[in-house]
């Protein structure tokens, strides 16, 4: 008896252990996901970090997710209305195990709001996230749950070693669900995965940068038109180099053509090169492929050595209308009736944006940006937070540019309190630094790119 005694004594001693270092991991996980992100302790206190946000009015943040439900992926949806419910889940299992406590539910209670207190006080100073009521609301109700939950095992299984290696399979399995979910939605943004880009084939393409990169006109016999984009090495630059505003080359028995699909799954990126023939080319409606071409090292610049096409689809693998520019790339016709819709978005200011944030390259199909994260007040207005002064540890991401993507300028009058001058302009104008408002799908930070807007304060 005195031997069962002992050995119960000790499995409870090794089961508090385990429970206090899951707890000890589950605060770090907490600590990751609502401080850190994609920020180290270091990074965190001693960067400066320019925007800061609040929000003192009850449900306005679960409201504004509830508004764009449909616009957004599910789990994203239930991630930002529930998530910091979620997370706070097994406070409410780890405080009554690990805290002896007459009134175990205050226990709980008061540790979850000074606990998700601190994290949204933390937030404000530093400048790293948004202080939100709503986040204290769900994070004490996630501990309540959490509690209620323990409760209703305790009446299953009763107290002791059972009670205690029930939580722990609990909790693991918490673990398991919440790590997928976690990867899948938000790895990107916690800065536990990178996006990593792979080419597959292409074999004799040349390394250096494209002469011309543009959109796809027609092919006639051998000359292949183009309307031209101001970019040169990777960087949009103004009109100051006028060979790259030819709009045709010439196609020769030689000349390598590849056709370029892109996939994206997992945080992966494949660039697949197809080689291809002018008969592909040939069958392309006009604007509904950028292309890419490397001229003639020798003899006559007209002559293309290689070039590759990329054919805009959408999601359904049908091909995308396109919005045809009058010219040279000058205004698209008024009474287009995507235009008139996209005009209507950019002038809306009770319409957000996908995303938001400053082009930091421009590089083929794509536009890399900073993503700046914005919060939306009770009273309509908005505060934003980004990247710290100085830092690299850029908030990326990928827009997916087209002949059909709509591009304006958005000059913001008197602090937004009268109405915004907005105009269309062509891709040129795009520069790295420039702050855009960008509209259109969005899957884990690679946005198919519908309408840019420069922002001018």
């Amino acid at each position: 008896m005195k031997d069962d005694r002992i050995e119960k004594t000790r499995g409870m001693i090794v089961l508090q252990w385990v429970l206090v270092l899951l707890f000890v991991f589950y605060l770090a996980g907490l600590i990751k996901i609502v401080l850190l992100k994609q920020l180290s302790p270091a990074q965190l206190f001693l960067q400066h970090h320019s925007f800061k946000s609040f929000n003192l009015v009850p449900f306005t943040s679960i409201r504004l997710y509830q508004h764009i439900a449909g616009k957004i992926g599910f789990l994203r949806w239930a991630g930002g209305t529930f998530g910091n419910l979620i997370i706070f889940i097994p406070m409410g299992w780890f405080i009554p195990l690990l805290v002896r406590s007459r009134r175990p539910i205050l226990l709980v209670l008061t540790i979850s709001a000074l606990l998700s207190l601190g994290f949204e006080i933390t937030q404000y100073l530093t400048g790293t996230g948004s202080a939100d009521i709503d986040d204290i609301i769900l994070n004490i109700a996630g501990g309540m749950l959490g509690y209620l939950v323990y409760i209703l095992l305790q009446a299953f299984i009763g107290t002791g070693p059972a009670l205690r290696l029930g939580m722990i399979i609990l909790f693991l399995a918490f673990l398991a669900g919440a790590s997928v979910v976690i990867y899948k939605e938000y790895g990107f943004t916690l800065g536990l995965v990178r996006t990593k880009f792979i080419t597959v084939g292409g074999n004799g393409i040349p390394a250096r940068k494209p002469d011309i990169f543009g959109q796809f006109s027609r092919l006639s016999h051998d000359s292949l038109f183009f309307e031209a984009f101001p970019l040169t090495s990777g960087i949009a630059e103004a009109d100051s180099h006028p060979e790259k505003n030819r709009d045709f080359v010439m196609l020769t028995p030689g000349t390598k053509i590849f056709r370029l699909t892109s996939d994206y799954k997992d945080y992966v990126v494949t660039d697949s090169m197809h080689e291809s023939f002018p008969a592909a080319l040939s069958s392309i409606e006009p604007g509904l492929a950028t292309i890419r071409v490397w001229r003639n090292t020798s003899g006559d610049q007209e002559l293309a050595a290689t070039v590759v096409f990329y054919l805009l689809t959408n999601n359904s693998g049908e091909k995308r209308s396109s919005v045809r520019f009058a010219g040279n790339k000058s205004n698209p016709s008024h009474n287009h009736p995507d235009y008139k819709q996209a005009l209507e978005m950019v002038s809306d200011k009770n319409l957000f944006p996908t995303m938001s944030g400053r082009i930091l390259e421009i590089r083929h199909d794509t536009v890399i940006i900073d993503k700046i994260i914005t919060k939306v007040l009770a009273n309509g207005s908005s505060l934003s937070f980004g990247t710290a002064r100085g830092s690299k540890n850029f908030n990326k991401a990928r827009l997916i540019i087209s002949p059909s993507t709509i591009y304006f300028s958005k000059q913001v009058i008197n602090g937004g309190k009268s109405p915004s001058v907005v105009k269309h302009i062509s891709p040129g104008h795009l520069k790295p630094g420039d702050f855009l408002n960008v509209y259109g799908p969005e899957k884990d930070k690679l946005v198919n790119a519908e309408i840019l807007s420069i922002v001018n304060f």
